[in-house]
C-alpha cells in the first residue's frame, strides 16, 4: 500500500475488480457520479472483504478554543489540519477510523481564565500500516502568552507586547495562528486569530483583534464543495464597545470572539473558536470528520 496527496481532478484508479466491504460506527455512505463514499462523524471500522481499491481520503482535526485573558488579549483557537490524500491497493482487512474531538471551551467562571484548549487528532490507520494523522487546532495565548501550535495554530494574546500565533505541526495542511499587539499607540490589548486550513490567522493591529483565517473546501463526501476548519476570532478585554473588541472567526465554520455568550463551533466543522473575555468563556472547538471515497 502507498499513500499519496490527492490528485485533485483525476478519477483514483481502482485495482482488485469487485470489492466487497462492510462497517462500524454508522458511517453515512453516498453515491455520486463515478464514487462511493463513506462519511465518519465518530469512530468505526472499514473492513474490507474481498477485492481492493485505490481509497481517497479526507481527515479533519478537532477544532481548538480561545483563550481567556486576565485583563489583556487573547487569542483565537486554530482549527484542526486537514490531508487529503490516496491509499493506493487498500485490500482485504480492518482498516480503522477515529474522528477527533474539539477542544473543551472554557467556563464563565470568575478564575476560568488560561490559554485556549487544543483539539485532538483524528486517524485513518488502513491495515498493517501506521496512522494517517490530522492534528488538532491549537488553543489560542492569552495576556502574554503565544498561540499554541497544532494542525492550525492559535492566535497570540497580547499584555503590552506582541506574541506570536502558534504554528502548523503535524501532518495535513494546516496554517499558523496570527500574532497579538498591545504595543499600540492606543495602550490597549489585542488578541491575534485562530489559523485556519485555508490562510493564516490575521495579526492583530491596534483597534483591530485578529480574524481567524478561512478554511478549505473539500468534495469528497457527496460530490459537492464543503469549506471547513475556520480559525476562531481574537479578543480584547479593554472594556471596548463590541465594534472595536469582537472579531470574526473564518469562513468554513470559524467562530467570532464572544461577547456575553459563549460561542461553539459546529459539530464536525474541525473549526476553532474565538476568544472571550473575563465571565463570558469559550465555546467548544468543533469536532473532526473523516471521509473515504472510492471509484465504484
Amino acid at each position: 500500500m502507498v499513500i499519496r496527496p490527492a490528485d485533485h481532478g483525476v478519477v483514483a484508479s481502482s485495482a482488485g475488480g469487485v470489492m466487497e466491504y462492510t462497517t462500524t460506527g454508522s458511517p453515512t455512505v453516498t453515491t455520486y457520479g463515478a464514487y462511493t463514499s463513506l462519511t465518519y462523524t465518530g469512530g468505526g471500522n472499514f473492513v474490507i472483504t474481498a477485492g481492493a481499491r485505490d481509497i481517497d481520503f479526507c481527515i479533519i482535526g478537532g477544532g481548538g478554543t480561545g483563550a481567556v485573558p486576565t485583563g489583556g488579549g487573547a487569542g483565537g483557537g486554530g482549527a484542526g489540519a486537514q490531508y487529503v490524500g490516496t491509499a493506493s491497493g487498500l485490500t482485504v482487512g480492518t482498516h480503522v477510523v477515529a474522528v477527533g474531538g474539539g477542544g473543551t471551551g472554557l467556563g464563565t467562571g470568575f478564575y476560568d481564565t488560561g490559554s485556549g484548549r487544543d483539539g485532538t487528532y483524528s486517524r485513518f490507520t488502513p491495515s498493517g500500516a501506521s496512522n494517517i494523522l490530522s492534528n488538532g487546532g491549537g488553543g489560542g495565548g492569552y495576556d502574554a502568552s503565544a498561540g499554541r501550535s497544532g494542525g492550525c495554530g492559535g492566535g497570540g494574546g497580547s499584555d503590552n507586547n506582541t506574541p506570536a500565533g502558534g504554528s502548523h505541526s503535524g501532518s495535513g495542511t494546516g496554517f499558523a495562528g496570527g500574532s497579538g499587539d498591545g504595543a499600540t499607540p492606543s495602550g490597549y490589548d489585542w488578541g491575534g486569530g485562530g489559523g485556519g486550513t485555508g490562510q493564516v490567522g490575521h495579526s492583530a493591529t491596534d483597534y483591530n483583534a485578529g480574524n481567524g483565517g478561512y478554511g478549505a473546501t473539500n468534495d469528497y463526501g457527496t460530490g459537492v464543495a464543503v469549506q471547513r476548519c475556520g480559525g476562531g476570532g481574537g479578543w480584547s478585554n479593554n472594556g471596548l464597545p463590541a465594534s472595536a473588541r469582537d472579531r470574526a472567526g473564518g469562513a468554513g465554520g470559524g467562530t467570532a470572539s464572544s461577547g456575553p455568550g459563549a460561542l461553539s463551533a459546529a459539530a464536525n466543522s474541525g473549526s476553532g473558536t474565538g476568544g472571550g473575555g473575563w465571565g463570558y468563556g469559550t465555546g467548544n472547538g468543533g469536532s473532526g470528520i473523516v471521509i473515504l471515497r472510492w471509484t465504484t
